[in-house]
């Protein structure tokens, strides 16, 4: 697993040059997101992150409160790390979205604080009017930038190009991934140019 992560920052490390210092934001999806990235990106790079995380090394505590949680109830549980600057909390929409961040606090909004859905009702069907609903921070701050990730990755699936790889090394999907990016935006220019 080690090894695995370092690559991971190795590569964002690049990537993020740029932005270093400079007390950007980062929305990332799960597959680079965890504890180590989070604290690297606040301490090293000075980076605000927050993203989905995997769920498979979390604290027996986490399970057992995720388990006790209703899809689609927005419930909210929060994580705080007692001293690092890392919250992982959770969030019932119509999954568990569970989310780390390196830059928020546990704050848990209160209804009309921007975020809307169609509640469950009674009978369990969701609801014809959109209503305000409470969330937690870092989830409606991760709401608001989450669909420009999942946008490129459904664009990309749609003609997956790079194809499966039977190997277990990250190289063959990174490589799949950097060429079905590559022609997604070569389409994305594209149409700008015809327009």
């Amino acid at each position: 697993r080690t090894g695995t992560v370092q690559k991971w920052v190795n590569l964002l490390d690049e990537i993020l040059d740029a932005f270093k210092g400079e007390g950007h934001h980062v929305t990332m999806d799960s597959a680079y997101m965890g504890d180590i990235m989070a604290q690297i990106g606040h301490y090293e790079w000075l980076i605000n992150m927050l993203g989905t995380a995997q769920a498979n090394q979390i604290r027996a505590a986490v399970k057992k409160a995720a388990a006790k949680m209703k899809i689609g109830m927005y419930e909210s549980v929060c994580f705080q790390h007692k001293t690092k600057p890392l919250c992982f909390a959770i969030w019932s929409d119509n999954n568990l979205v569970k989310t780390l961040s390196n830059y928020h606090m546990p704050n848990i909004l209160p209804e009309g604080s921007g975020m809307i859905r169609k509640k469950k009702g009674t009978d369990g069907r969701r609801e014809a009017v959109w209503s305000p609903v409470s969330c937690l921070e870092q989830n409606r701050d991760y709401s608001a930038t989450f669909h420009l990730i999942d946008k490129g990755n459904g664009a990309e699936a749609a003609y997956d190009m790079g194809g499966k790889s039977q190997t277990h090394s990250w190289c063959p999907k990174l490589v799949s991934w950097l060429f079905n990016m590559g022609v997604n935006n070569a389409y994305m220019i594209y149409t700008a140019l015809v327009q």
